[in-house]
């Protein structure tokens, strides 16, 4: 059990890393295997491509208000993407 979560938490670190950005092949293939073992990282990572598809269609159309944002990464614990 430690083990998974260990893969996952690693899982969940190279998507941070790689959040909007082209991955290579063999990173992807690792994706894609890791998945096929893991559900629940499954779901997080059709969760993250679809909040990137919405981002790309709406990034454009839409400005959020400073204190919207600053309130949504303080509820998130997202300090670190705070402007």
């Amino acid at each position: 059990m430690k083990e998974q979560e260990s893969n996952k938490e690693k899982m969940i670190r190279l998507v941070e890393e790689y959040l909007g950005e082209d991955y290579d092949r063999e990173v992807m293939e690792d994706i894609r295997r890791y998945m096929e073992e893991c559900p629940e990282c499954k779901v997080y990572i059709d969760s993250v491509r679809d909040t990137i598809k919405l981002y790309r269609v709406t990034r454009e159309e839409t400005t959020i208000p400073s204190d919207v944002s600053q309130r949504l990464f303080k509820k998130l614990n997202l300090n670190r993407f705070r402007t």
